[in-house]
């Protein structure tokens, strides 16, 4: 029986991590219609299209993180999404260079994941 304290939760190091050497390997380039299913209550703001190039510019690293609390604790490292207003010693605070090369993302597993 599957422990009722354990959470999952989606993180991603985004193109610019990855060709920034965050990570050694990558292995999920994304297409067009996963990237419109993710950032659908974007797609009518005007930076939507630039947001969809940045984020098929080259692969990303997509991880599914299990353990209790894990969610919020995927959301303290990361950071908030506007890097200046991160800690240091969170993921957006160290390496972030703006909200539009924010480095990481969290949300939506099912999106991304075969649940089989």
């Amino acid at each position: 029986m599957a422990d009722p304290r354990c959470e999952h939760t989606f993180l991603a190091v985004k193109p610019d991590g990855v060709q920034g050497g965050l990570v050694v390997e990558s292995s999920v380039v994304l297409t067009s219609n996963l990237l419109h299913n993710h950032y659908t209550e974007l797609s009518s703001k005007i930076f939507f299209p630039g947001l969809m190039e940045y984020m098929s510019a080259g692969p990303v690293f997509a991880m599914v993180w299990e353990g209790t609390n894990v969610p919020s604790m995927g959301k303290k490292m990361l950071g908030a999404t506007k890097p200046r207003e991160s800690p240091t010693g969170t993921i957006q605070g160290d390496f972030a260079v703006d909200v539009g090369l924010n480095i990481c993302h969290g949300k939506k597993i099912a999106l991304w994941v075969n649940p089989d």
